[in-house]
């Protein structure tokens, strides 16, 4: 038993502390979803789909702490916090849970090379997509490409916004002018993506000038989203629109990818003119390499998925290597590159701690097993572990992370370890 304790100690502090406090905090708040122990901090977290307030969070807040001092014999203060679900500067429709909270896989280590014409070309494609945005009412991307591109266009506005607005009025608008959709080639278990896409489309007041934008290798969403629109004009009474364009952001070079322009009317009359467009960049990473790109789908759900995975980029230009960097986040990675960084890193500049000049993932293995390290020392000052557990936890914690790093090594040897986007 203690042996198992050792190897599966997260498990055991789940068993013994998580679900009844989990169970307590419920009887007075039904809707949360579960808890968990922050370790570095102290505390607790309550994940609710709802933020908790007044006498409900302070009976939650109460009723927590004491499960928990029933449970353990703790000394240290233990807070009880709420977790915080990020916010977007633009709308996601789909589930009430569309994106979901970020899972950190750190120990998921994942080796790139990637050309630096790629950065470039994507940069472009970006910039292209926030000098076009400036001249329509509404901004519409499809997951997953329309995440990370619609996170670095509405964060560029932001930052270069110089309105007397405050931040919540600011970040209503843009969320009002920005939307994301489940891919329309998604099937999913409840709705259809289109589904989703014309019940927006109906809610719209007046008529407002649009940018759709997709992104993929041969362009097929790009021409399924305008047959859509289309339709969905030509079968209106009134139309939303003013005036439509479907840019497609794509790496491969098919007959199908050719600029259409079509004089559409509504069915008062009305023109609603529609272009179609192209935009070729070298490599669509969100197709190519998802795991650069922050995000997964859960398609048969309509969600996205925000994960952290530790990563090696190996930057090359003219078949060489020109730098190589290692970091814990490859989203903001991505964005960092994007943004025009890589001289920055070029000079050993590191502006960003997150981010370390390293040639191999046995520096991130060696940060992961000293922070995993860090939360067991913590779990047993807290009580949560018996300091019997301690010693025959670290050395497996030891051994794991060894093991690893031979696996690392070997498959670095056997070339097997890197994958080209």
């Amino acid at each position: 038993m203690e042996q198992w304790e050792a190897e599966n100690w997260r498990k055991k502090i789940k068993l013994t502390v998580i679900k009844p406090v989990l169970a307590a905090v419920q009887s007075v708040a039904p809707d949360i979803q579960g808890v968990d122990f922050d370790l570095q901090n102290d505390a607790v977290i309550i994940d609710s789909p709802t933020v908790l307030i007044d006498d409900q969070w302070k009976r939650v807040q109460e009723i927590g702490e004491e499960k928990v001092r029933s449970i353990v014999g703790c000394t240290s203060p233990i807070r009880i916090r709420q977790l915080r679900l990020s916010t977007f500067a633009y709308t996601f429709h789909g589930p009430s849970d569309a994106i979901r909270k970020r899972i950190r896989k750190f120990e998921e280590i994942t080796e790139y090379n990637l050309e630096l014409a790629a950065i470039n070309s994507l940069a472009e494609a970006y910039s292209e997509l926030i000098k076009r945005s400036k001249d329509y009412d509404v901004v519409v991307g499809f997951a997953l490409g329309g995440v990370p591109a619609l996170n670095f266009v509405t964060v560029s506005e932001f930052e270069a916004s110089k309105s007397d607005l405050d931040n919540s009025q600011q970040l209503n608008d843009m969320q009002e002018k920005y939307h994301v959709f489940p891919g329309l080639l998604w099937e999913m278990d409840t709705e259809s993506p289109r589904q989703i896409l014309t019940f927006w489309m109906d809610s719209l007041a007046g008529r407002k000038s649009a940018l759709f934008f997709d992104t993929g290798t041969d362009g097929n969403g790009v021409r399924k989203t305008a047959d859509i629109l289309q339709a969905y004009v030509q079968n209106c009474e009134h139309s939303p629109f003013s005036r439509i364009t479907v840019l497609g952001v794509v790496d491969g070079d098919c007959e199908a990818q050719h600029s259409v322009h079509l004089e559409l009317h509504d069915r008062s009359g009305a023109p609603v003119p529609l272009d179609v467009s192209y935009h070729r960049v070298r490599n669509v990473l969100t197709e190519d390499c998802k795991a650069l790109a922050g995000y997964e789908s859960l398609r048969r759900a309509g969600m996205i998925q925000p994960y952290s995975t530790s990563v090696v980029l190996h930057i090359r230009d003219q078949g060489q290597t020109i730098k190589t960097v290692t970091a814990h986040s490859s989203g903001a990675l991505m964005n960092y590159l994007i943004k025009g960084k890589l001289e920055v890193l070029r000079q050993g500049k590191m502006e960003d701690p997150e981010f370390h000049d390293e040639i191999s993932g046995a520096y991130l293995l060696s940060v992961e097993c000293e922070q995993e390290s860090s939360e067991l020392r913590k779990a047993v000052e807290l009580g949560l572990l018996s300091k019997a557990i301690y010693g025959p936890a670290l050395r497996f914690l030891r051994s794991k992370y060894g093991a690893k790093y031979e696996n690392e090594q070997s498959m670095r040897k056997k070339g097997k370890l890197r994958k080209k986007c």
